[in-house]
């Protein structure tokens, strides 16, 4: 296998990609959840869903791969993994809110 198949495998079996894909779960089935409760809930915001959750991780995965391959990138993608982990987090919790009712600060919903 050559160095960039490595590094993509390597990316795609991290523990960071596994963690990213349960939270894209949790924040799709919690969203849904909380607009059926809400009420709000249309099919045409699933097209929503790729720009806002699908891009941000297939842009990780790409950054991740060049920091794979070179140490120079390592900080941005430990950057954009945060950042990504923090998009999903504050969905989470802003669904978890609707479906409860708990008082979660707005900034973190």
């Amino acid at each position: 296998m050559g160095e960039i198949q490595t590094a993509i495998m390597t990316v795609i079996n991290s523990g960071q990609m596994k963690a990213m894909i349960v939270l894209l779960i949790a924040a799709l089935v919690l969203g849904v959840a909380s607009a059926i409760k809400s009420g709000t809930f249309k099919w045409s915001e699933f097209g929503k869903f790729v720009p806002d959750k699908i891009w941000p991780l297939i842009a990780w995965v790409v950054v991740a791969v060049i920091a794979n391959m070179s140490n120079e990138w390592a900080g941005l993608g430990n950057l954009v993994y945060a950042g990504i982990i923090a998009i999903y987090t504050k969905g989470i919790l802003g669904s978890v809110k609707l479906l409860t009712g708990l008082d979660i600060p707005k900034v973190l919903s």
